[in-house]
């Protein structure tokens, strides 16, 4: 259903600026994930910065062009991939209805695309199926959370999220009330 052909993770350290363009595109599907600062795309519906939590995906003989300023910090993580059906997925999933996307931020999408690289770095036995499958979850997440993110309201579900984050981050701290909505801006 849908075949990883290489993954990764690319973080501005020293240099002011990284820029990529394919005039013509690449054979596969490339999705870039913005896990931590912004960073500039063009798609096919214009040109325009993504935040953190924000995804942007190019179809297959698609034109790219996509930079990353030292100054905006960025943390992007990025999946080629291929298959029978790719676009049937992604209506399936409701995902990518336009070339870019915001989703929640956080939750584990790092996390799968380092097991994905980690796979396909060490090569072990049936790397290529976990690969897939990695994949697959990946997007399956994405929908997921992204469905559950749109249908919530957003003032009682921010503080609770916030909540929950804290009280898994600081679990063996004691915690008083008054102190946490400090924290939270709701004092």
């Amino acid at each position: 259903e849908l075949l990883v052909s290489s993954c990764g993770h690319y973080k501005l350290l020293h240099r002011q600026q990284f820029t990529t363009v394919r005039p013509q595109g690449r054979p596969d599907y490339q999705l870039l994930y913005v896990a931590g600062g912004c960073a500039e795309f063009s798609t096919a519906a214009g040109t325009g910065s993504v935040a953190e939590g924000g995804a942007v995906l190019y179809r297959p003989g698609e034109p790219q062009r996509y930079a990353y300023e030292l100054a905006d910090r960025p943390d992007v993580y990025w999946i080629h991939f291929f298959g029978r059906d790719i676009e049937g997925l992604l209506r399936e999933l409701r995902l990518f209805e336009e070339p870019v996307m915001r989703l929640p931020s956080g939750g584990e999408y790092a996390a799968l695309f380092d097991r994905i690289i980690r796979e396909l770095q060490l090569k072990r036995e049936n790397h290529r199926r976990l690969c897939s499958l990695y994949g697959l979850e990946l997007l399956t997440l994405f929908s997921r959370q992204r469905q559950e993110w749109e249908a919530r309201p957003q003032r009682l579900c921010e503080p609770v999220e916030r909540a929950i984050r804290l009280f898994h981050t600081r679990y063996g701290e004691p915690l008083e009330l008054t102190a946490y909505a400090r924290e939270c801006g709701d004092s």
